[in-house]
């Protein structure tokens, strides 16, 4: 029979078999790949030396190798790259000294016994700018009531704020931490000894010729005393008409110091000085009434001030002009006529307070200027005596400017 003829177009072999070339060339790269890895465990297990490595003889082996030389240089250098920047540990521990430790106190209040060791490179210091002005603000206080009381009074406050500054969170704090009454009658003893002590001799001669017993009936004595003592002057503060302190809660043993209302008396002290001072005393006067009284007229001035009506309206314009005072004009009708419209007298202590920190900046800056200036003089001069009045001078600018400077503090960051 004759063979049938295949029909028209390509033939696509059967699935699952393949065409013989192809056979041979599939079987070819698996034969490869074994013989590469082969003489790559052969090169591992002998390590010829380089160079005596035969190269696969397919594509793919020398891929393979390729890739694994790459690998190898980049551990390579990893490993040199570490060698280089960081010593061993061991090293660098032998030929480290010891560091030594040091005690930091942290300051805070309950954290007396805390301390941290902090190795001796990593201690820095700074001046603790907060501290020094807290301390500033406290002496301006206690210099207010030595002038309002009496020194005892600024000695028990002097110890109360000893026992709470530890607990001022900031370097103007309104009011003091509550404190018990009962808790200050031990630091109160020592200040009643000191004053007893700062007697007359009379009266220091009578408490002394009074005293007996044994040293527990005379301390329990002295506490009792410093007990009534130290309540009487906080009663005193607490009633005062600028309220210095006031009671905490409904117990009478619990209270706390108003250290904003005795910087605010020591600012009006100081801005008393400065009137009168440049103004003068009357002008003085006039200030602090329309400070009380808060809106008043000329003729109204005049007459509580008992000042002459044309010397109140000279002052009057004088404070006006550097800006101590304000003038207000309150008319009767809605048209306006001099003759029917009140003119008030008023004073804004913030406006205050601007003007004397302006008039203080440039009193420095003028100080500073004629210091220079002197200075400048007594360089290269070998007069002896020209030498000393120069110094003399210069003490007297540095001691003015001191006396300014604490003035601004006064007024910028109590």
């Amino acid at each position: 029979e004759a063979p049938q003829e295949p029909a028209a177009g390509p033939s696509k072999p059967a699935k699952g078999k393949k065409k013989k070339g192809d056979d041979g060339d599939q079987a070819e790269k698996p034969a490869a790949k074994a013989r590469g890895r082969a003489k790559r465990k052969k090169g591992d297990e002998d390590a010829p030396p380089e160079g005596d490595v035969e190269a696969p003889e397919d594509g793919s082996g020398k891929a393979a190798s390729a890739a694994e030389a790459a690998a190898m240089a980049a551990s390579l250098a990893l490993s040199l790259a570490h060698e280089h920047s960081a010593p061993p540990a061991s090293d660098s521990n032998q030929h480290r000294p010891p560091s030594k430790k040091a005690r930091v106190d942290t300051g805070r209040p309950g954290d007396s016994g805390a301390a941290e060791d902090v190795a001796d490179k990593e201690v820095l210091w700074r001046v603790n700018y907060q501290q020094f002005i807290r301390v500033f603000r406290h002496a301006r206080c206690l210099e207010m009531l030595v002038g309002k009381f009496n020194a005892l009074a600024a000695n028990m406050v002097k110890a109360i704020l000893a026992r709470t500054a530890p607990y001022e969170r900031s370097t103007n704090d309104p009011a003091t931490a509550t404190f018990q009454l009962n808790d200050l009658v031990k630091d109160i003893v020592p200040v009643l000894a000191d004053e007893k002590k700062t007697a007359t001799p009379a009266a220091a001669a009578a408490g002394g010729s009074g005293a007996g017993g044994s040293a527990g009936s005379k301390g329990k004595v002295e506490e009792k005393e410093a007990r009534l003592k130290l309540e009487q002057y906080l009663n005193l503060l607490v009633n005062d008409k600028a309220r210095l302190a006031s009671r905490v809660g409904e117990t009478a043993t619990a209270f706390t110091l108003n250290l904003q209302r005795m910087v605010e008396m020591v600012r009006m002290n100081a801005v008393h000085s400065i009137v009168s001072e440049r103004f003068g005393p009357p002008a003085a006067r006039i200030l602090h009434l329309l400070l009380s009284r808060k809106h008043l007229e000329d003729k109204q001035v005049a007459d509580l001030a008992m000042i002459p009506i044309k010397e109140t309206r000279t002052l009057l314009h004088q404070l006006l002009h550097h800006r101590f005072v304000n003038l207000q004009e309150v008319s009767k009708s809605s048209v306006r006529d001099p003759k029917s419209t009140f003119y008030l007298w008023s004073v804004d202590l913030k406006q205050v307070y601007d003007r004397i920190q302006e008039h203080v900046y440039m009193a420095m800056l003028n100080l500073r200027k004629r210091l220079a200036h002197e200075i400048a003089q007594g360089i290269g001069d070998a007069d002896q005596e020209h030498q000393r009045i120069v110094s003399a001078r210069v003490d007297r600018l540095e001691a003015t400017l001191l006396h300014l400077d604490d003035t601004l503090l006064l007024f910028t960051l109590f």
